[in-house]
């Protein structure tokens, strides 16, 4: 189906009920993966982050130091999930697909936006990535 530029809607948006009826029962069956308890859910990993309320990043953890004082890959870098979660502390859960959030997560690293976190007996590197960044393109 062509679409008519002379009709077309704020933002170059033109809509067409068939086409938007295929993406929302798209987006449907993403939410229904996520929320069924059978063997075709998909995997999310939930991390609370009660400080990003108050400095708007959350710390995504990708290396840890473990026994012997060497460094490996941990959080972002080897889960398995589908999806990161990011729960805050007043119930907003912003859900990322685990690709997107490992590419913030580099870039983040490239950038050098990352902190040492010493709590424990084992601590964590981890990546600040902007709360705006995991709902943004």
């Amino acid at each position: 189906m062509a679409i008519d530029s002379g009709r077309c809607c704020r933002g170059g948006y033109q809509p067409d009920f068939d086409y938007d009826l295929e993406r929302g029962r798209v987006k449907e069956e993403l939410v229904r993966r996520l929320l069924i308890d059978d063997d075709d859910r998909l995997k999310v990993e939930v991390k609370g982050d009660d400080a990003a309320a108050r400095t708007h990043n959350h710390y995504a953890e990708y290396m840890q130091r473990g026994r012997g004082g060497r460094w490996r890959d941990s959080g972002i870098r080897v889960t398995r999930s589908d999806y990161w979660a990011v729960a805050l502390p007043d119930g907003t859960v912003a859900l990322v697909p685990t690709a997107k959030m490992r590419r913030l997560v580099e870039r983040a690293i490239q950038e050098g936006h990352t902190v040492t976190m010493s709590r424990g007996d084992n601590p964590t590197r981890g990546a600040l990535v902007p709360l705006a960044k995991l709902v943004g393109a």
